[in-house]
């Protein structure tokens, strides 16, 4: 993967999934909260982030926890009565 603007995230920024070892980037959402999105998207609708972006946008990035096969591992417990 390249470092250059446009084709894709610099490696530095690129994790992996502790559950599924996928390729993801964690951008800000609007609320401040960090939400984790992948590298190379699944469908097609989505776009894979760029060098040095940083924040997560809903209509273009793709959410890794829509893909992970994990996910349930990682989702808080209800606090509802």
């Amino acid at each position: 993967m390249s470092g250059l603007a446009g084709s894709g995230p610099y490696p530095k920024d690129v994790k992996q999934c502790r559950a599924c070892d996928a390729d993801i980037v964690w951008l800000k959402t609007k609320r401040g909260k960090w939400m984790c999105v992948n590298v190379v998207p699944t469908k097609s609708e989505f776009r894979g982030p760029t060098a040095g972006e940083t924040k997560y946008t809903h209509d273009e990035h793709e959410p890794h926890w829509a893909t992970c096969p994990c996910a349930g591992e990682f989702r808080k417990a209800s606090t509802d009565g």
